[in-house]
């Protein structure tokens, strides 16, 4: 692991945070090396619960924090990217998931900012007519997935 930043607050949703540093548009993150030139990063994590450190290696399954709002973020999410260096400016690669269950797709239409809005925080869900395990895929905007 190349980078572990943890002591963000979280911005309140749901208004749009202040403009933060360059540096400080993830918030919260890690970023793993898996190969050479390629970086793994994970954003906007909630303070107080990355679970790494820079240098300690990590495997499948192992917890790395809990997503959050810290950073450049209107309302929790995670920001995941696949990219060429450990900044996160970097240009990005593309990549494939081995497997992950599709359920279904959102159907409203949204951005992070208006979701904190939402009285219950939920959006609508249409289930899948073809649902089932995907292979070598990346789900698609407003797809819902499980990952096993």
């Amino acid at each position: 692991m190349v980078v572990a930043t943890d002591g963000v607050a979280d911005n309140p949703p749901p208004d749009e945070p202040p403009a933060p540093s360059v540096e400080g548009l993830p918030g919260n993150r890690v970023v793993l090396r898996v190969g050479p030139g390629v970086y793994l990063l994970y954003a906007h994590m909630v303070r107080g619960s990355v679970r790494v450190r820079v240098g300690q290696r990590v495997r499948r399954g192992q917890l790395l924090g809990r997503l959050g709002n810290s950073g450049a973020s209107a309302t929790p999410h995670l920001h995941m990217q696949v990219q060429v260096s450990r900044s996160f400016l970097s240009d990005g690669l593309r990549y494939v998931f081995d497997r992950f269950q599709f359920l279904g797709q959102i159907t409203d239409t949204f951005w992070d900012g208006d979701l904190g809005q939402r009285p219950n925080g939920q959006l609508t869900f249409a289930p899948a007519s073809r649902s089932g395990t995907r292979l070598r895929e990346i789900p698609l905007n407003r797809n819902v997935v499980r990952f096993r």
